[in-house]
């Protein structure tokens, strides 16, 4: 009787070790509960990236004066300061005035923008934009200024389109008013990296 007994213990010792992970058999890895994983980098753009850049395309033309014909002007602008009431920019293109050919100019634009009435985010409506430009080659080194109201007719993430009314003074000549059209394309922020971590939970 005493026999049957212990050989009776001995199989369900020996099942029950057999059974138990981690005992008995030291080849296999104990269970993966809540072991966190190495970083991974993850790949995102802020909620609204702002604009380090733009190309614009200028159409304008006087209202009064000797000189009707359009000028037109193609530059890019580099932010140098922005913030929610306008812009600082430095510029960097080609104008060709009235009977001149196309001449590389530099220039510096400051703007302010006008913005919609209480919403979570209102878009800016218009702005007032002051700029001073120079050629850098060609008979006419003297700077030109222009000031002007923007109003946009048309704007979505990659650029807008505006009509302008103001005032230019070429060089050498008075004041005079003018009206025009000027698209942009926006050039935006690269993604920002940022190192998360998860943990996974097995039950």
């Amino acid at each position: 009787m005493r026999a049957a007994v212990l050989i009776i213990l001995a199989i369900a010792l020996t099942a029950l070790v057999e059974s138990s992970p981690g005992i008995g058999d030291t080849r296999r890895p104990a269970p993966y509960v809540n072991r966190l994983p190495p970083p991974k980098p993850r790949f995102r753009r802020s909620a609204d990236p702002e604009p380090q850049g733009s190309v614009s395309a200028t159409w304008q033309k006087n209202l009064d004066g000797p000189e009707r014909r359009p000028s037109y002007n193609v530059d890019y602008q580099q932010k140098l300061f922005e913030n929610k009431h306008g812009s600082i920019s430095a510029t960097g293109g080609a104008q060709k005035y009235p009977g001149q050919r196309w001449e590389p100019t530099v220039g510096l634009q400051g703007s302010f923008r006008f913005r919609r009435s209480p919403e979570p985010q209102p878009e800016p409506q218009g702005s007032v934009r002051a700029t001073w430009q120079k050629n850098l080659s060609g008979p006419e080194r003297r700077p030109s200024y222009n000031v002007d109201y923007q109003h946009k007719l048309f704007e979505n993430k990659h650029g807008s389109i505006s009509a302008t009314g103001g005032a230019q003074k070429y060089p050498g000549q008075r004041w005079e008013p003018t009206v025009g059209i000027q698209g942009s394309f926006r050039f935006r922020r690269a993604a920002e990296s940022e190192s998360e971590e998860k943990i996974v939970q097995q039950n």
